[in-house]
């Protein structure tokens, strides 16, 4: 009688453990899959290095519509953009400085790399796309640490998938990224990858994990097209209805795909009229004082290319301290020379 007590108990045993193999190995699996996807898909995004493309469409906030029309060219090689906002100002960015360039190219203010720009036009990286809300409208500091889409990726990269399903060449992926000290929340989000059109993202939407269900806090979408072996964004779409409201449409016709960009489009000198010339300024901290640097030369009219001009730099406090320097020294040598005559 113990024996066939023991018996069933094994037996028991092996079948526990049997259902316990049934219900995690598809989970298991299922979380394979959905890695698999995520990864290519930042792989997918980090294939467009270089590119042109005109920007049109239009921005709502508070029902006020604003119709833009942007013109990007970008070079990751050279860690360099230009996003100019058609009939008003300029961002660039080289490996140096960030660049805001107003008043039709004749005031250029210098931002440190390290610094979130706090101008009007924003920059965005467009291989990151409808993962960030607010597009080149309003740019917070953790925002700008994601310009790099390599960071972006790497953030993305960290997530934990919580549920994946396929259906067709369609992968739907929930993802929850792990808190950081910056969160207030460890952020959750839905994402549809088409394994199919390049692992091309055409949805995402952020939830609010901390209600039950998880609330729908803002959405994007995207259509894409294959240029030169490399899929773009064509299409663009993003609703934040809770704050604003705010609502994004943008086209994207692309002219140009990872092919090399002249350096010469990213010199400053480029965006200042022709003959004319441009004051530069910085905001250097942590007095936040402005700085003059001096004054960029436009190309001639007749198209020849301008010297680059040297710019200076120029502070009052800098100037009185070795103003007062000199006085001082200038003094000391006075008082010395009538004591040896004396």
């Amino acid at each position: 009688m113990s024996e066939m007590c023991r018996h069933l108990e094994r037996t028991a045993a092996l079948l526990v453990a049997g259902l316990s193999l049934l219900s995690v190995s598809p989970r298991a699996n299922a979380d394979d899959r959905g890695r698999e996807e995520l990864v290519t898909m930042v792989d997918r995004r980090m294939a467009l290095v270089s590119g042109r493309c005109t920007i049109r469409g239009s921005i709502t906030v508070l029902e006020e519509r604003e119709d833009i029309t942007y013109h990007l060219i970008f070079d990751t090689s050279q860690s360099s953009l230009v996003l100019r906002k058609e009939g008003d100002a300029v961002y660039v960015r080289t490996r140096e400085f960030q660049y805001y360039i107003t008043n039709n190219g004749r005031v250029i203010r210098r931002i440190p790399l390290s610094e979130c720009p706090r101008t009007l036009l924003r920059p965005f990286d467009i291989r990151g796309l409808g993962i960030l809300a607010y597009p080149s409208h309003s740019l917070t500091d953790s925002q700008f640490e994601f310009l790099d889409f390599q960071k972006l990726g790497d953030y993305l990269l960290t997530a934990k998938i919580v549920g994946y399903q396929k259906e067709g060449s369609v992968a739907r992926l929930t993802i929850r990224i792990p808190k950081r000290p910056q969160d207030d929340v460890s952020p959750l989000y839905r994402l549809w990858i088409d394994t199919k059109r390049g692992h091309s993202l055409i949805r995402f939407e952020q939830l609010d994990a901390d209600v039950k269900p998880p609330k729908l806090l803002w959405w994007s979408e995207l259509d894409w097209e294959k240029h030169r072996r490399v899929w773009v964004p064509i299409a663009f779409s993003q609703s934040v209805p809770h704050a604003g409201p705010f609502r994004a449409s943008w086209t994207i016709e692309w002219e140009q795909v990872n092919k090399p960009v002249d350096p010469k489009e990213f010199a400053l000198q480029t965006f200042v009229p022709p003959g004319k010339d441009a004051l530069l300024f910085a905001m250097e901290k942590p007095s936040n004082n402005v700085v003059r640097l001096g004054k960029i030369r436009g190309p001639s009219p007749d198209g020849t290319e301008p010297a680059i001009p040297r710019t200076f730099y120029f502070n009052w406090s800098t100037a009185m301290y070795v103003t007062g320097i000199a006085l001082i020294v200038v003094a000391c040598l006075i008082v010395m020379h009538r004591r040896w005559r004396g």
